[in-house]
């Protein structure tokens, strides 16, 4: 929105706050001094603070993509969750697309396609499902037209070739990236970067955030080692943590809670307790079961915000015992779904893997995302050669086998020690070619390898 308007007006600012104090535009100062406030992606359910905006003499446009909760009459509001559009999985960053598009029509002129790109990557980056034929549409557009000097930058400098980008590269190198600013208190260099039209600028800029992401990954590791040893895991359906005593900043409450639920294999809450109030995030693990909806259900929480599965929350400290009482009973008849298990589309013999075969299949699955997962392949009597532990945070394990490396990310250091060289494992997982440049050799290396969901020990 403001690359957009900037070609209009130098009559621009914009607002701001840091993660850890709260979302939307009742934790952030806002300049009483202006004619038009433009908020994305946030704020439909803000009704007191925009009634006071509106009394200051202030027109506010709300471009949002979260469910409403209660009529706002003190704003205009865009929220394909409000009306019949039939893309509800339309994220904040493509109703401003949308919002720009018609401003083309109104001022008879073309500029809008110049942002596909960001886009593309917000709906990716929000998680929005790819099934959606709207959503397939901008991400393909995104992966073709990466025009923003910022988004750039960050793939030369994590050594991405653009040519060959797919939406896992947005899920998994630019969206951590960006993320990952927020998450360390200091979003505005990554604001800055998207704005900044000079590239030499952008690469130093870029190198900084990528920086704060592997800060934030240490960060992340050394929280969850901190308190993994008191969580209480073995009989309830659902962990709570409460972390008062910690000093664990708001940013990293969801990934934290992200991490103990995959770890675990149970919904999470990662609260911090403040008085009698405890305040957090919540992340589910099964896209079956909406967990915000159940904590809404129980009657026990005051406040839910986000997502079904990655949400923020707030509730009274004495109502903590029914909460987990409640969703027990919830998930009891359920607790299959919750239950995290593997399944593949095709069981390919290892022989037949070659980067023929993988350059048809990576093809295939350019646009994978939520709800349009990878083909997920088994493949048997795999020879493993060598496991690696691998990667700055000890998070990345390599099984080494003849032509095809089996990988698994975001791993502890103890995943698969029991594979030795010389045993044979059936693997299901995604397939893919790694490649990248190798500065030693002067050269493009290039090399198979399957991500792995999940493997057993063959029967030698």
């Amino acid at each position: 929105m403001m690359k957009y308007l900037s070609n209009f007006t130098d009559n621009l600012t914009y607002a701001f706050n840091q993660r850890s104090e709260g979302h939307g535009i009742s934790n952030q100062y806002i300049p009483e001094n202006i004619d038009l406030l433009i908020i994305v992606d946030s704020s439909t359910n803000e009704i007191e603070e925009c009634e006071r905006l509106k009394n200051l003499g202030i027109d506010i446009v709300i471009f949002d993509h979260h469910i409403c909760e209660e009529i706002n009459e003190h704003a205009i509001i865009v929220n394909p969750q409000l009306d019949n559009y039939p893309n509800k999985e339309l994220s904040g960053s493509g109703l401003a697309y949308k919002a720009c598009e018609v401003l083309d029509n109104l001022l008879d002129v073309d500029l809008t396609f110049n942002y596909i790109d960001l886009a593309g990557i917000g709906i990716y980056a929000d998680v929005m499902s790819m099934k959606e034929p709207e959503n397939r549409y901008f991400v393909y557009q995104a992966l073709n037209n990466i025009k923003n000097f910022g988004i750039k930058a960050i793939l030369k400098k994590m050594n991405i070739f653009i040519p060959r980008m797919t939406s896992q590269d947005i899920g998994f190198s630019i969206a951590p990236v960006i993320n990952a600013t927020a998450r360390m208190n200091q979003i505005e260099k990554v604001i800055h970067l998207l704005l900044e039209d000079d590239f030499e600028k952008c690469l130093l800029m870029a190198k900084d955030c990528i920086k704060l992401n592997s800060d934030r990954k240490r960060t992340e590791v050394k929280l969850f080692n901190k308190i993994k040893d008191r969580i209480d895991y073995s009989n309830e359906a659902i962990i709570v943590v409460t972390t008062e005593e910690d000093k664990i900043d708001k940013g990293f409450q969801g990934l934290l809670a992200m991490k103990i639920a995959e770890y675990y294999k149970k919904p999470t809450l990662v609260v911090k307790k403040d008085e009698d109030i405890c305040r957090g995030s919540g992340r589910g693990i099964s896209s079956s079961v909406d967990f915000k909806q159940l904590l809404n259900d129980s009657g026990e929480v005051d406040y839910t915000g986000g997502h079904p599965n990655a949400f923020g929350v707030e509730f009274k400290f004495d109502r903590y015992d029914n909460i987990i009482k409640k969703i027990n009973k919830k998930l009891k008849g359920v607790k299959s779904d919750v239950v995290v298990s593997h399944k593949y589309d095709i069981e390919l013999p290892l022989q037949k893997i070659d980067f023929d075969l993988v350059k048809k299949i990576q093809e295939f699955n350019l646009l994978a995302g939520k709800d349009a997962p990878q083909t997920t392949f088994l493949i048997k009597n795999v020879p493993i050669k060598e496991r690696q532990v691998m990667g700055k945070m000890f998070d990345t394990i390599k099984l080494k086998s003849d032509n095809l490396d089996l990988m698994k990310f975001r791993a502890n250091e103890f995943y698969g020690r029991e594979i030795k060289a010389g045993s044979h494992i059936d693997v299901i997982g995604s397939i893919n070619i790694n490649e990248w440049y190798n500065f030693g050799q002067k050269k493009v290396i290039k090399n198979l390898q399957c991500i792995i969901d999940d493997y057993k020990i063959g029967e030698d």
